[in-house]
């Protein structure tokens, strides 16, 4: 098989990084002090504790929030805070929430917290947040009873309860006396964990569990939160057994786990790992062209990449999303991969002699991405494409999607998710003239995502959603390269190891003795 060439480039300078950063949570044994789970992540908390920024990967959300609903890792809609909904009439959904939950500081949850949450999230001061969006079809919410709660929509919207899964309810008392700033410094949420560091001094974030949780932790005390962003860092850091859990790791340390008596987790998950290929703002000509965008998807051997690359734990994808997913249209096949095709393509749009192109790539977040873009490169040179691979810390990655700001980045490394709604439909958003910063806009296309968007007939509505993806095969918005499949290690007292669409449920591990 073909192993990376690229997975020790700079191990001791990286490992040295990683043990300076665990020196205060180190353990000599494999089981953490005290009930506590020391895990490994690629990045530290963006947004801190505000819950209405664009989740960053950290499992913080998860730790300290809960949403009225929630979606598991294959993307089945569940209770949450809401145990139950119905719709009354095409723009009117009822909730009914669960009894005897509280907030961290002994607040409630009623309706009226759920009311605040959403009045404050479609209001004019929140239209900064990312979260909004999910909250942009509602029209109003209002208290029925202390734990009944009504919707009311702008329009029919059939996937509400899913919007509802990325939305937090936030303590409404403590939302208003300490403000968005302090509160992000603080944040008081349902969830089963509660904030006790930020990590300002040692990056470590520090997380203790909620003594009167609904979903209360079953046997970890505490979490250590430690940002690694590299996967050789993580892997080392776990072997060594300087921490617990090392998530997003790369196929190739599966051995290593496994040989060191260690756990592997492979979890698929509703992700295609892609490069967005821009047509929107200053761009290059040549992605204008369908014919460019279909030419760079049969240039490339994904093939190779999932079975060589990611040792065939992941799918060469035929869409922006995965067959677990609502809407998701059986009859497409991926782009075969085809050399002779793509420098066809690109001769009869007029770019036989070859075209240049930046593409902004953010490495670290998906299994072996890094290889995996280099693999694309070269397969783009072999066809005339000559692509320079500019890489955007992860931040920056973040403030260009929200923003639309890409200078002369032509196209761009991102995930086509369906994993915030359980429904192929944020992923087409995406790629949509609807999304607020979009990368590709087709008019079209457009027309049909808005039926979409409010058809309440189940039946009918999946047809439209496979017709959009359908239209978006030909129209090649995105060079998809490979599903995802999260791969994680974890030490042999970790047990029960569960994680959902927005991270790691720490609440459910079990700590053997």
């Amino acid at each position: 098989m073909l192993r990376s060439g690229f997975a020790f480039h700079g191990l001791a300078a990286a490992l040295g990084l990683a043990l300076s950063l665990l020196a205060p949570a180190a353990s000599t044994t494999a089981q953490s002090p005290q009930g506590t789970v020391r895990s490994a992540s690629p990045t530290t908390p963006v947004s801190l504790g505000n819950p209405f920024f664009r989740d960053d990967g950290t499992n913080t959300r998860v730790a300290l929030f809960d949403a009225l609903t929630s979606l598991s890792r294959d993307a089945k809609l569940q209770p949450a805070l809401a145990t139950s909904w119905r719709t009354e009439s095409p723009t009117t959904w009822i909730f009914e929430l669960r009894e005897g939950v509280e907030f961290h500081n002994g607040e409630p949850l009623t309706a009226d917290a759920v009311v605040a949450t959403i009045d404050f999230l479609i209001s004019p001061d929140a239209a900064q947040y990312f979260i909004t969006r999910y909250a942009a079809t509602i029209q109003s919410a209002r208290a029925v009873d202390p734990l009944t709660v009504e919707f009311t929509t702008h329009e029919p919207d059939p996937i509400l309860p899913n919007r509802l899964a990325n939305v937090s309810i936030v303590a409404p008392r403590a939302w208003r006396e300490l403000g968005v700033d302090d509160f992000t410094q603080e944040p008081v949420g349902t969830g089963p964990f509660t904030l006790q560091d930020w990590g300002t001094r040692t990056r470590i974030v520090e997380l203790e569990a909620f003594e009167n949780a609904w979903r209360p932790s079953k046997s970890v005390k505490r979490v250590q939160l430690i940002p690694l962003p590299d996967s050789t860092t993580r892997l080392q850091a776990l072997l060594s057994e300087q921490v617990d859990i090392a998530v997003n790791l790369d196929p190739d340390s599966i051995p290593e786990i496994e040989g060191a008596g260690l756990n592997v987790i492979v979890l698929p998950a509703p992700h295609v790992v892609t490069m967005a290929l821009r047509n929107v703002g200053e761009v290059s000509e040549a992605l204008l062209d369908k014919r460019v965008r279909q030419a760079l998807n049969y240039a490339v051997n994904k093939q190779a990449m999932a079975e060589q690359v990611l040792y065939g734990l992941v799918r060469v994808p035929s869409q922006a999303a995965t067959p677990e997913v609502f809407g998701y249209n059986p009859d497409l096949a991926p782009y075969s991969y085809d050399p002779d095709r793509a420098r066809a393509l690109l001769a009869s749009a007029g770019y036989a002699d070859g075209v240049s192109l930046i593409f902004g790539v953010y490495s670290g977040q998906t299994p072996a991405d890094t290889l995996l873009f280099q693999l694309m490169q070269q397969d783009l040179a072999a066809v005339g494409v000559d692509i320079e691979l500019r890489t955007l810390p992860f931040p920056d990655l973040l403030r260009r999607i929200d923003s639309g700001q890409w200078g002369d980045i032509d196209a761009y490394s991102t995930t086509l998710s369906s994993a915030w709604f359980g429904d192929v439909s944020q992923a087409i958003e995406r790629m949509s003239c609807a999304y607020p910063t979009p990368f590709f806009c087709d008019a079209d296309v457009s027309v049909l995502i808005e039926q979409s968007g409010q058809e309440m007939n189940r039946q009918k509505r999946e047809e439209l959603l496979q017709t959009v993806l359908a239209r978006f095969h030909d129209l090649a918005p995105a060079l998809l390269l490979v599903d995802y499949s999260a791969i994680t290690g974890t030490l042999p007292h970790i047990q029960n190891y569960r994680a959902r669409s927005n991270g790691v449920q720490f609440e459910e591990i079990i700590l053997a003795e």
